[in-house]
């Protein structure tokens, strides 16, 4: 008879620091020279790329970019959904991992030319959010369940010294499930950094035998 369990758990940041959402150092520097300019004078502020910029005062034009640069939450119900998304499903995601796998075997010794056994295998497996692997957010990810069971029967007869007949058979079932850790909505994809939302193909279900 064998057995084996195993469990693991692995964190898998997303969002670590969420100084993201505001300007950057090097930004709020430049920032915070516009507003402290003397006098307040008129500075390029405002361009399309082709037409000539737009004059504002250095601290008006300090006040436009600081909003442009910063994703402020209360400034819209968009941006605030938008943040929320990002701070409830970053941070450090738990990645557990469930594996269990047991064997039974029994021989038998009928007479001296017939002989049998009985074999049965199981195993089960189940990992969280294996999605987590990448940039991705809790309600994007999905739990993987295996189950596997095999019974087999043999039965072993032996005719004389020269000759002997062995018999086998085998019953074998499978089933997989992906199910989803927030069934339904929206997906929301920002570039490279990462996706957040729902799966829209899951849960899958699936069982052979």
């Amino acid at each position: 008879m064998k057995a084996c369990f195993r469990t693991n758990r692995r964190p898998l940041p997303l969002l670590a620091n969420s100084s993201i959402f505001g300007p950057q150092s090097g930004q709020q520097t430049i920032l915070g020279g516009l507003a402290a300019l003397p006098g307040n004078p008129s500075v390029p502020c405002l361009s399309n790329g082709f037409n000539p910029p737009t004059f504002l005062p250095a601290a008006t034009c300090a006040g436009i970019l600081q909003n442009v640069l910063t994703l402020n939450p209360a400034s819209s119900p968009l941006k605030a959904f938008a943040v929320n998304q990002i701070e409830s499903n970053g941070g450090l995601l738990p990645f557990p991992i469930s594996s269990h796998q047991g064997s039974v075997r029994l021989d038998h010794l009928f007479n001296d030319t017939n002989q049998g056994s009985l074999r049965y295998i199981a195993a089960h497996l189940e990992e969280t959010d294996p999605t987590g692997h990448a940039l991705a957010g809790f309600s994007t990810g999905y739990a993987e369940h295996q189950w596997t069971s095999s019974l087999q029967v043999s039965w072993l007869h032996t005719f004389n010294v020269n000759m002997f007949n062995e018999v086998r058979a085998q019953w074998n079932i499978n089933q997989y499930n992906l199910v989803p850790n927030d069934a339904g909505g929206p997906s929301i994809a920002l570039g490279t950094f990462g996706t957040i939302g729902r799966s829209v193909t899951l849960p899958s279900t699936s069982k052979g035998a």
